[in-house]
């Protein structure tokens, strides 16, 4: 996603994690990032067919458990366009445009959001018993990164970070795409649904 705004000015890494305590303080820095967080989270649910966004960056001030993390891209350099056929050049004409290399501007690309939830199961004996494990509550890649290695490269970072292996952790009402990249990466094939 291209925003109106150089995103390196508060994605710094290639992956950055925002809670509520460590959101930025200064107000056009944090209307920035809110504004990365709002728009993943739109693009996430219209991705899901959801009628709302689950995340915002509202959500995410009022939620002292939650992370997301945020994930760019920084497309390569452009290359210089070719030099101009001399052939083709008009007598005369000395001042041809200078050759300039273009940086594109670095994109964001995903989020993933985790948080405690408390979750209620049943076990086999028929007891219910309550849990709040850490827990997947949105993952979002843009299309045009799917099937790249993005969503892994980003899985992967929230995993160490959170010192969490994919089986451990609980997937709050996981799309079907979720599950396919969880079978297919993790080998993640049964699970309970609350």
């Amino acid at each position: 996603m291209d925003f109106r705004f150089d995103v390196t000015q508060v994605l710094r890494k290639r992956i950055s994690v925002f809670t509520a305590d460590s959101l930025p303080r200064h107000p056009a820095l944090l209307e920035r990032v809110m504004e990365i967080i709002d728009e993943l989270g739109v693009a996430s649910a219209k991705a899901q067919g959801l009628r709302g966004p689950v995340t915002t960056s509202t959500k995410l001030c009022a939620s002292p458990t939650h992370r997301v993390y945020l994930m760019k891209h920084e497309a390569p350099i452009d290359p210089p366009p070719p030099l101009p056929d001399p052939a083709l050049e008009y007598e005369g004409m000395s001042d041809a445009p200078p050759r300039m290399m273009r940086r594109k501007r670095p994109l964001v690309i995903g989020m993933i959001k985790v948080g405690i939830k408390n979750l209620f199961l049943v076990d086999e004996y028929g007891r219910q018993l309550q849990i709040s494990p850490l827990c997947v509550l949105d993952f979002y890649i843009h299309e045009d990164y799917q099937r790249k290695g993005c969503g892994r490269e980003l899985f992967d970072y929230m995993l160490t970070i959170e010192m969490q292996r994919p089986g451990h952790l609980a997937y709050d009402r996981p799309s079907p795409k979720l599950l396919g990249f969880l079978r297919k990466h993790f080998g993640l094939v049964d699970c309970y649904i609350d």
